[in-house]
């Protein structure tokens, strides 16, 4: 296919770092998520700290997930496309 009908990716993430750079933001908000575990009924302040950061993930994941996915798409055959698709679907799993 000509580059002129490919997504621009930049329009999601600059580079290949700034997307790992989120990837691994997701990761870190998924453990502070994890830490909420037997205590949201606790105080309102612990329901609402954790919903807050989880907001903050989804926010995040989205983006991952669209930049994965059309990675993907764009060329299904292509390992590097299907390692990041992969890698993304863990994340989500994970969430």
């Amino acid at each position: 296919m000509q580059e002129k009908y490919n997504w621009n990716f930049k329009d999601i993430f600059e580079n290949e770092e700034k997307f790992n750079e989120d990837k691994n933001e997701i990761k870190e908000l998924i453990e502070k998520i994890k830490s909420y575990q037997g205590k949201l009924c606790d105080n309102s302040d612990n329901l609402y700290q954790c919903y807050s950061i989880y907001e903050r993930t989804l926010e995040i994941f989205e983006k991952v997930y669209a930049y994965g996915m059309l990675k993907y798409h764009l060329d299904m055959s292509n390992q590097e496309g299907i390692r990041i698709y992969k890698e993304v679907e863990a994340i989500r799993n994970r969430i």
